[in-house]
């Protein structure tokens, strides 16, 4: 039996396993059919597709959402020069960073960004990140046992402005589910990086599909367009014109 449950687990981190299983949730309603809007040159870079060619040498990363996992980060530091900015409000994320060897241009900071200024709650989920960490997210599980904590929340606007900072050239997302508003405060305030890379959680009962459907309809209203989408669908990367 234990060698069963390794193969299974093998064969579920396959591109084609998790291909077929996109098609399946798309056959089904239960995914979105997204397929890249612009032929850009993409690249796979620590399970994010990005398009290396609209990163400018230097350029000005935020990361929202670390868990224990700063690969992509880093490699926009080795082969960009890039410097990063990273935010994720998990305590154990934090005490794993002071573990690490950060290179100059990399700063981290424990806020969670939000789409409102202020201390917020957050709900630890049963499931973890790449890495260990628990994942903290804005939307209840409605578990009357999940653990929560709160932490200091800042708009991205505010983040721009207390790092005094240009915006960022390239922005990653992965805030368990907090991404919809704060995409919409995003769009409202004119923060708008050239190069988004989202994760989005409508797999969560609590958001469903049409909250991407509609997130996805206002960054096109605001000129992004999708240049890469993930094998599981939930991944997707858009950039701006202009």
């Amino acid at each position: 039996m234990g060698r069963l449950r390794q193969l299974r687990k093998q064969l579920r981190g396959q591109p084609i396993y998790q291909r077929a299983k996109r098609l399946a949730r798309r056959l089904t309603g239960r995914e979105l059919w997204l397929r890249p809007e612009l032929r850009e040159p993409v690249r796979l870079s620590a399970g994010w597709l990005l398009c290396p060619e609209r990163i400018p040498r230097g350029a000005l990363v935020f990361g929202l959402g670390v868990g224990r996992n700063i690969d992509f980060e880093l490699g926009l530091i080795r082969n960009h020069a890039a410097t990063v900015e990273t935010f994720d409000p998990t305590p154990s994320s934090a005490a794993w960073l002071q573990t690490q060897q950060l290179p100059p241009g990399f700063r981290h900071h424990p806020w969670a960004v939000v789409a409102t200024d202020g201390a917020i709650q957050l709900e630890e989920r049963k499931a973890t990140r790449a890495g260990g960490a628990p994942m903290l997210s804005v939307v209840s599980s409605g578990r009357s046992n999940a653990g929560t904590i709160t932490a200091e929340g800042y708009r991205l606007s505010s983040v721009v402005a207390r790092l005094q900072c240009d915006v960022p050239d390239l922005l990653r997302m992965d805030i368990e589910g907090a991404e919809y508003a704060v995409l919409d405060d995003m769009l409202a305030t004119g923060v708008l990086p050239a190069q988004l890379l989202v994760e989005f959680h409508h797999r969560f009962p609590q958001i469903g599909l049409e909250a991407t459907r509609r997130a996805i309809a206002g960054l096109r209203a605001a000129g992004y367009r999708i240049a890469a989408v993930s094998d599981t669908g939930r991944e997707v990367t858009f950039l701006r014109a202009g």
